[in-house]
């Protein structure tokens, strides 16, 4: 446009003739410049959008890891415990502690921590199904969710084969460079229906274990809900 407007100016000081394109010069650049005015500012709507999307996703994910968050982790909580007493399934919750972090941090540094941390987040996600969430709770805490129908074979595994993975050795580093995680782990519905106190149960059983101890795998009581009955649940 600012082209086209120089030969309006340019003929009317008779600098240069008369002619198609300096009279309608300014016309063109107007109707060149509106489609591509358009174009630009689709755009510029279509990366707003997705800016938009990825600062949402940011609210639901942990940006150390890329596991969901414990606000996201706490609502499928609750709706994997009203789907299981809906449906009458055994599911199960697993809070995963890494019991060594700070001996890590001491003995091999900060850097080191923190890739101990994404590798047992990596861990976790890859020896997960597709249905089942995990998610990191807090700096060296994880939550995992297993969906329903569980039979009881696949609950009892479920916490020992977690530790046994993380306790495998990663490659190019030393044996002495491996997680050594607790894991507390609760039926659904069985062992409470209220998700806050069902997470604080499984964490008093995380704090209260010795630091010196052996053991790995810490369960909670069996309670049958009020108003069901164990044969009900699915096996």
């Amino acid at each position: 446009m600012m082209v086209g407007a120089v030969f309006p100016l340019a003929r009317a000081a008779s600098l240069i003739p008369v002619s198609f394109w300096t009279a309608h010069a300014m016309q063109v650049g107007i109707a060149i410049e509106l489609p591509m005015l358009l174009v630009l500012l689709a755009i510029r709507s279509q990366h707003r959008r997705e800016h938009i999307r990825r600062i949402r996703g940011t609210e639901r994910i942990d940006p150390a890891t890329g596991l969901l968050n414990a606000q996201v982790f706490r609502e499928r909580l609750v709706r994997l415990i009203n789907r299981s007493q809906r449906l009458k399934l055994r599911s199960a919750i697993l809070l995963v502690d890494i019991a060594n972090i700070d001996p890590i941090k001491r003995d091999f540094g900060s850097d080191a921590m923190r890739e101990l941390i994404l590798r047992v987040a990596g861990r976790l996600l890859a020896g997960s199904r597709e249905i089942d969430t995990v998610a990191r709770l807090s700096h060296h805490r994880f939550g995992v969710l297993l969906e329903g129908p569980l039979k009881a074979d696949e609950v009892a595994e479920a916490a020992p084969r977690i530790v046994a993975r993380c306790l495998m050795p990663f490659k190019n580093r030393p044996l002495e460079w491996a997680a050594r995680v607790r894991v507390a782990q609760a039926l659904i519905p069985m062992d409470g229906d209220d998700p806050a106190q069902l997470i604080g149960r499984l964490e008093m059983l995380l704090a209260t274990a010795p630091d010196d101890g052996k053991r790995a795998v810490f369960m909670l009581s069996r309670v049958a809900p009020v108003g069901s009955r164990a044969g009900e649940l699915t096996s």
